[in-house]
C-alpha cells in the first residue's frame, strides 16, 4: 500500500507543470521602400511572461512578419523575430 501511494505522488508531481516568470527576447525591424529608397530600422525588447509554463511562453514569444503593399510605389515590412531565453 505504502509503494502504491509512492508511485501515486510521484506521478502526481510529474504530471504537473512548472509555471515561473520567463523571458521573452524579440528583435523588432522594420524597412520602408519608396521611389527606389530603403529606410530600415531595429530594436530589440525583452519582455517578462509572468508564472508561465514553458509551452505556454513558446506559443506566447512568436516570430511574425508583416508586409503593406496597398500603396503605389510603397512598401513596409514589420518583422519580429523573438526567441524564448
Amino acid at each position: 500500500m505504502k509503494k502504491t501511494l509512492l508511485i501515486i505522488a510521484i506521478a502526481g508531481l510529474a504530471m504537473t507543470s512548472c509555471k515561473k516568470d520567463r523571458v521573452c527576447t524579440c528583435n523588432f525591424t522594420v524597412t520602408q521602400s519608396s521611389a527606389g529608397q530603403t529606410v530600415s530600422s531595429s530594436q530589440t525588447v525583452e519582455f517578462t511572461l509572468v508564472k508561465t509554463t514553458k509551452r505556454t511562453a513558446k506559443l506566447a514569444c512568436i516570430h511574425t512578419k508583416s508586409t503593406d503593399n496597398n500603396t503605389p510605389n510603397y512598401t513596409a515590412t514589420q518583422d519580429s523575430d523573438c526567441k524564448l531565453k
